[in-house]
């Protein structure tokens, strides 16, 4: 089980590799993770940049967001932890 600052930095992470949010954008767009098990969360973001009001359109958002997945899964396997990351 992660802890909700774990599955922040995974969220934060998921974001900033798909381009739907970068690191210290201020114009990112708005998301939210809602964590309703122990294992997993979801993720959800409106594609409109905070400041611009302009729509994004994040190239190749599934693949990354996939593979930053299975990074992770990579991590916390490695650490021992069980979580459910990505599809299962």
């Amino acid at each position: 089980m992660l802890s909700d600052e774990q599955w922040s930095q995974v969220v934060e992470d998921l974001m900033d590799r798909t381009g739907i949010a970068r690191r210290g954008d201020v114009d990112g767009c708005r998301g939210v993770a809602i964590r309703h098990a122990d294992d997993h969360v979801h993720v959800a973001a409106v594609l409109v940049g905070q400041v611009s009001g302009r729509r994004v359109s994040p190239s190749f958002d599934k693949r990354r967001a996939r593979e930053t997945c299975q990074a992770w899964r990579s991590v916390l396997t490695w650490c021992g932890r069980r979580v459910w990351i990505g599809r299962r």
